[in-house]
């Protein structure tokens, strides 16, 4: 697997990060990036990790799904390629980082 993001956010930033995904600026944002990984064939988003939205926040805002988030991180799964055993394997862990990049920025953005 390679992957990127926060697998899991500690208690003192889940506020700061919930209540970047309802700003409207910083909650598009993410939308499109999360939107973006989604699209690559073989990538998934995660982090899921509470039944239903957070008290206080709307169920029906296009980033409901994310506030049930305790993390946000995505990756590709694979078996293990020819390129581990070799000098390209560098160039293999590039491509598949280049779709996380995005986030990992608006992580960065957020806690860094």
């Amino acid at each position: 697997m390679l992957g990127g993001g926060m697998y899991t956010i500690p208690d003192n930033l889940l506020a700061r990060f919930r209540q970047a995904l309802v700003d409207p600026k910083r909650g598009a944002e993410i939308r499109k990036i999360v939107a973006a990984i989604r699209a690559v064939p073989g990538f998934s988003v995660d982090g899921e990790h509470y039944k239903r939205v957070p008290a206080g926040f709307d169920p029906g805002h296009p980033n409901a799904g994310l506030l049930k988030h305790r993390g946000l991180y995505a990756g590709i799964e694979s078996k293990i390629p020819d390129e581990f055993y070799s000098a390209r394997l560098v160039d293999y862990c590039f491509e598949r980082f280049a779709p996380l990049l995005p986030l990992h920025r608006w992580l960065m953005k957020l806690f860094g």
